[in-house]
C-alpha cells in the first residue's frame, strides 16, 4: 500500500499544468499549481472530455472535486502515472 505521501505526491504530478478549463481544479489541491508537464490528469486520453475520466478523475469528482482526506488515501493503483 503507498503512503499518503505517495499518494498526494502522484496527484500533485498529475494534475501538474492543466488545460484552461482544469486550472479551478488544479487550484484545489495541495501545490497542484507548481508541478508542470501533464495535461488533463483525471481524464485517460488527456483531452479533459468527461467521458476519459480515468479512476482518480472519478475518485476526485466522487470527493466534489475537491481535495479531501479520503481521496488523498485512496488506491490509486489503478491510475498508470500513478503506479510507482
Amino acid at each position: 500500500m503507498m503512503s499518503a505521501s505517495s499518494v498526494l505526491f502522484a496527484a500533485l504530478v498529475l494534475f501538474g499544468s492543466a488545460a484552461n478549463g482544469s486550472k479551478k481544479f488544479v487550484q484545489r489541491l495541495p501545490n497542484g499549481g507548481n508541478i508542470g508537464g501533464y495535461r488533463a490528469i483525471g481524464h485517460a486520453d488527456g483531452t479533459g472530455k468527461k467521458k476519459a475520466t480515468n479512476d482518480f478523475g472519478d475518485a476526485f469528482h466522487k470527493a466534489g472535486n475537491k481535495w479531501t482526506v479520503e481521496l488523498c488515501q485512496a488506491d490509486t493503483r489503478k491510475i498508470p502515472h500513478l503506479a510507482f
